[in-house]
């Protein structure tokens, strides 16, 4: 994923609720736009755990139900996976 380097200032009382400086700060903010992206179903599951920069969907589902932010599953979704695994499976 191309990056680009945005700077901007943080109040101090800011830093200290996101865990002080350093990476720490930068993931959190990754996530937490992931997190907004995702709820306004604008990315996928798969694009929000790469900006969040976490290597599987299973983490990012953990993020986002630290965040009570649920999975956008519907029925359609479960009959295609059904139709897939049925598919896999016959070979």
């Amino acid at each position: 994923m191309e990056s680009v380097e945005i700077k901007f200032k943080f109040p101090q009382s800011l830093l200290v609720l996101m865990g002080g400086m350093g990476t720490g700060v930068e993931q959190s903010v990754m996530e937490t736009i992931a997190v907004d992206l995702y709820r306004r179903q604008e990315i996928s599951l798969e694009k929000a755990a790469e900006i969040a920069q976490v290597p599987s969907i299973w983490q990012m589902n953990q993020i986002l139900a630290k965040h009570d932010v649920w999975l956008a599953y519907t029925a359609e979704d479960a009959a295609q996976d059904w139709n897939t695994l049925r598919e896999v499976l016959k070979t």
